[in-house]
């Protein structure tokens, strides 16, 4: 007999497209308007105006079914996570339990969790509304980085440097939009870091089954208007064991018993800090970074273990270094970008997926994941590397006109 899964998701195509076309299994979406658009009509899909309303969502959801049954609830996404976990335990299917599935998007809370099990964390704070700040700033030492507790993709995360910067913050639209994000606020101090790195597993039976770690090309936060992307660490890099190390740890300090994660760690001169990490696929280029570095498909082992079963991992040995480079957005209406022909000149560029093309309009708001295309690349050492992104930058261009 097929089974039924209830998706809760937002814009993740690749969960509902390997659901449909991979796996013996009927699919029912459970997403926000702004989101339909995603879906044919040979996709069922249930619509509420937010996705984190849990009765809303139960409510929904009963009125779909209609008497069907449910047998398993997944989600791609931090900010479905949590009720999904809900609508698993009030319809009895197995999973991640809403206790995990908090402490994987409740950044506050995650971050108890990694302290308390011993894994170094920035110092913290839960504020109900960033103008809390300034009451309780002693509390920690400037630069302070504000940030939504439920959130992903950088969204309104900014940088504040004293208090008469928050001040400034308070009274910008950055700051109005912060505070009408619909979360509490999470200040923690600032990490004064060497590099910003990645680790991207599979947990299987409670076990990491594989992890691979790569470094970004830069630091993220304030340079989103530049090149980024990220490389993986070669073999022999002495940084490997210490970020597979705290992975492990993380990923037992948050219980997670099967799934994707996606961890984010800064090294400075005392060592490594623990960002985030997250129960999903990384975004933004990831997914094809790590298959094409290994062989190892991140989203169909999300799919496989979060349906229960055990992962199957059979990654190939890695040819050199494998990396991804993004093109950053400006917004308003595109009058010329590069054509991807002129990227594939360049030696050891791999694929190129541009996103953009003249005559479309890029939005005001910008992310971590946000790009005008991605450029993936295989390089026998670091040091060719760093040339072929030079050359990257040199060769891009992005030219728009005010909407």
């Amino acid at each position: 007999m097929r089974k039924s899964v209830l998706l809760v998701n937002g814009g993740k195509r690749e969960a509902t497209r390997l659901l449909k076309e991979e796996f013996p299994v009927d699919v029912i979406v459970l997403t926000e308007p702004r989101f339909a658009h995603l879906y044919d009509e040979t996709t069922e899909v249930v619509l509420v105006d937010d996705v984190e309303d849990l009765q809303t969502a139960r409510d929904a959801v009963l009125t779909a079914l209609s008497g069907r049954d449910v047998d398993h609830v997944v989600s791609p996404t931090e900010r479905g996570q949590v009720v999904a976990a809900y609508l698993r335990a009030y319809f009895g299917t197995p999973g991640a339990s809403f206790e995990v599935a908090h402490a994987f998007t409740n950044k506050y809370s995650m971050k108890l969790k990694l302290r308390r099990s011993g894994l170094p964390v920035a110092s913290g704070i839960l504020l109900t509304a960033p103008e809390k700040l300034l009451e309780r700033q002693a509390e920690l030492t400037w630069p302070v980085v504000l940030k939504p507790v439920v959130g992903s993709g950088s969204a309104y995360t900014h940088r504040i440097d004293s208090a008469d910067d928050l001040r400034r913050f308070l009274d910008s639209p950055e700051g109005a939009a912060l505070r009408a994000c619909g979360h509490a606020v999470l200040a923690e101090e600032f990490v004064a870091m060497e590099g910003e790195y990645h680790c991207d597993g599979v947990v299987s039976g409670g076990e990491v089954a594989f992890a691979v770690p790569s470094r970004y090309l830069q630091p993220l936060l304030g340079r989103l208007d530049q090149i980024s992307g990220s490389v993986t660490l070669p073999e022999d890099d002495p940084d490997r064991e210490e970020i597979l190390r705290l992975h492990v740890l993380a990923v037992k300090a948050l219980g997670l018993e099967g799934g994707v994660t996606h961890m984010e760690l800064f090294k400075t001169e005392r060592g490594f800090v623990v960002g985030e990490i997250a129960c999903r696929p990384g975004g933004a280029g990831v997914v094809d970074h790590v298959r094409r570095h290994c062989g190892v498909d991140l989203w169909r082992e999300f799919i496989r273990t979060s349906l229960g079963e055990a992962a199957r991992i059979v990654p190939r040995p890695a040819r050199g270094i494998t990396a991804h480079v993004h093109l950053p957005p400006a917004p308003g209406r595109v009058v010329d970008v590069t054509p991807a022909e002129e990227f594939m000149a360049i030696p050891d560029v791999k694929e190129v997926d541009m996103r953009v093309r003249a005559g479309d309009v890029i939005g005001p708001e910008v992310r971590s994941s946000s790009t005008v295309g991605l450029i993936y690349l295989e390089t026998p050492d670091l040091a060719v590397l760093d040339s072929r992104v030079k050359e990257i930058a040199e060769v891009y261009r992005l030219s728009v006109e005010p909407v």
